[in-house]
């Protein structure tokens, strides 16, 4: 399980320089899960992955985690009541995160290029 732990009331405090730091969170523990999934395959163990953790399905859900803390930050109503409801409506999910999505890929592609910047 995928969990970045952060206080409620940081999430009104944010800043571009926290949301780096969750995305690097998040890409450190999916890239390490990606590298697990791969051993895994490559050893010829037998599982069956839910996801398969390629670089796609990790942005994408970078993406996802971003958009919904986002939407939290702007204190969206829509956020709030999936919040209450739970992950069942799956609808509104998809909205909050289609809504914040481009503000979302601006910090990926933000920490992308810092991160290709810092190799340098």
């Amino acid at each position: 399980m995928l969990k970045i732990h952060y206080n409620r009331k940081d999430v009104f405090n944010m800043n571009e320089e926290r949301i780096l730091n969750i995305i690097s969170q998040l890409m450190d523990k999916l890239s390490n899960t990606q590298r697990l999934q791969n051993l895994a395959k490559e050893n010829g163990l037998a599982y069956k992955p839910v996801i398969d953790f390629s670089d796609e399905a990790i942005d994408n859900i970078v993406t996802s985690m971003i958009a919904l803390t986002l939407a939290s930050q702007a204190k969206d109503s829509r956020y709030d009541l999936l919040v209450r409801t739970g992950i069942q409506k799956r609808s509104l999910k998809t909205e909050i995160i289609n809504d914040f999505k481009d503000e979302a890929l601006h910090y990926l592609d933000l920490y992308k290029r810092k991160l290709v910047s810092s190799q340098v």
